[in-house]
């Protein structure tokens, strides 16, 4: 009896379900949170203010539809032997508070005790700008995917398919049709 119960408690609690996509009923003060226009006015006031340590990744990455990602690069001095490290913000289109946290970081990373002569930042500053534009153009503030509804964090190789994940393109969890579907073609 005790095996029935424990069975019936995992597949009815345990185990993952699919998440239907909801409405949010709050809107973002964007006068806290930066939007699209603004963060592109931020990125461009950082770039030339916080020149001596940053700079744009060149080539330029755009999204699917056109829209820049922001690849940059904060480093100091020009040491050959640096860590390397990879830092990206803003995959899910509904998660403001990361953008925002990049912008604190560049803010004060030289009064921080990190070394920038012993580390190099390679940091994508916003990763889905069209899911972010699907945001604010419909004000579902719980959209997270991409463009075509593909949640970033279910796309890579790595365990694709896996608990959490699903291939119900209706589904907030949705992992696309095959691996990296959700990057530029």
């Amino acid at each position: 009896m005790l095996v029935v119960v424990v069975c019936i408690y995992y597949h009815a609690f345990v185990t993952p379900l699919d998440v239907k996509p909801q409405k949010e009923r709050y809107t973002p003060d964007y006068s806290i949170y930066h939007n699209l226009t603004s963060i592109e006015n931020t990125l461009q006031t950082l770039y030339l203010t916080k020149s001596h340590i940053l700079t744009r990744y060149e080539p330029v990455y755009y999204s699917k539809e056109k829209r820049n990602q922001h690849v940059m690069k904060i480093t100091s001095g020009d040491r050959k032997d640096k860590v390397k490290m990879l830092l990206s913000f803003g995959e899910h289109a509904r998660e403001f508070l990361p953008v925002e946290t990049l912008f604190y970081l560049i803010e004060n990373l030289e009064s921080s005790k990190v070394d920038l002569t012993k580390l190099e930042l390679y940091v994508i500053a916003l990763a889905n700008p069209d899911g972010r534009f699907i945001v604010e153009k419909t004000r579902n503030y719980c959209w997270r995917g991409t463009m075509t509804g593909v949640d970033l964090n279910r796309n890579f190789n790595w365990e694709f398919g896996g608990k959490g994940s699903s291939d119900n393109n209706n589904d907030e969890e949705y992992r696309g049709p095959f691996v990296f579907s959700g990057r530029k073609v």
